[in-house]
């Protein structure tokens, strides 16, 4: 998933992080002084896990169930986790939620 965040000024302009994994490269510089792409501003980002691992699965065959190293790993937040107690796949998320759809499950 891809997102651009740009602000034309002519209507307002909200978003918040919260809680995730982002990964972003700037590899030209063009965002360097962006004040959209300021990682480190709470207003915008919000315990923000940036370029971390996610450690998915299979992305190629589309399973983006996440490694027990996964950064993504007890980062979501409780409170909003108990509004969506069960993960894509009935697991539940009450408990240490992970960031994304899927909570970590060890195979056995």
């Amino acid at each position: 998933l891809e997102l651009s965040l740009l602000d034309n000024g002519t209507n307002a302009f909200n978003f918040n992080f919260s809680h995730c994994l982002l990964k972003f490269r700037d590899n030209s510089g063009q965002f360097r002084d962006d004040p959209l792409f300021n990682f480190e501003d709470q207003q915008f980002y919000n315990t923000v896990l940036l370029n971390g691992n996610t450690e998915f699965m299979d992305t190629r065959d589309s399973d983006f169930r996440i490694g027990e190293t996964s950064d993504a790993l007890d980062g979501a937040d409780p409170l909003s986790a108990l509004g969506v107690p069960l993960d894509i796949l009935g697991n539940s998320r009450t408990i240490l939620p992970d960031i994304g759809a899927y909570e970590f499950v060890p195979e056995d």
